[in-house]
Parts: structure tokens; C-alpha cells; sequence
């Protein structure tokens, strides 16, 4: 699947979404699964922060709603390319 990208610190990105109505989700660990929410339509701009630290409060506060990728058994994390490759395939199926 291909969707758009933008790569952007956090605030430009807000800024960028702000201006254009689009809903910014982030990725957290302490949001509903992804795949228990209904998704925006037409489009819904996700945001993920590094691995150790996550999305900065600044970013985070920001959010229309948090997200997180249920785990199984005694995982505590993903690799934030593989949290993000995941999210994204959610959101496309809808």
C-alpha cells in the first residue's frame, strides 16, 4: 500500500495539520488499540516519536487521540518503524 508521507519536527507538522482541519493521532502506549476506534475520513495525519522517548508533552498535547498497538504476551514495545508500519496499515484498512 502507499499513503503520503511528510517528514517534519513536531511542531511544523502540527502547524501543517492544524492549517489544513486534519486530525493528528499519536501513537502512545497509554491510547485505545487502533483497530477499537472509528478512523477519520477522508484522512488523519499520525505521529510517532522515537523509541526510549516517545512523542514529546508539547506534541502529545496537541493530539486529537492517542493510539497504541495492543501487545501479546510479556512484550513491552515495538521498534517505532514496525509500530508505524502497523498503524498505517490499520488506518488504510479502516
Amino acid at each position: 500500500f502507499r499513503l503520503p508521507a511528510l517528514a517534519a519536527d513536531g511542531s511544523a507538522l502540527l502547524d501543517w495539520a492544524a492549517a489544513r482541519a486534519l486530525p493528528v493521532w499519536g501513537a502512545t502506549m497509554d491510547g485505545p488499540p487502533i483497530d477499537q476506534v472509528p478512523h477519520p475520513r477522508p484522512a488523519v495525519a499520525l505521529v510517532v516519536g522515537n523509541e526510549g522517548a516517545g512523542l514529546s508533552p508539547g506534541v502529545q498535547a496537541r493530539l486529537a487521540r492517542r493510539v497504541t498497538i495492543p501487545l501479546a504476551g510479556g512484550a513491552e514495545s515495538l521498534n517505532v518503524g514496525v509500530a508505524a508500519a502497523i498503524l498505517l496499515w490499520e488506518l488504510r484498512r479502516g
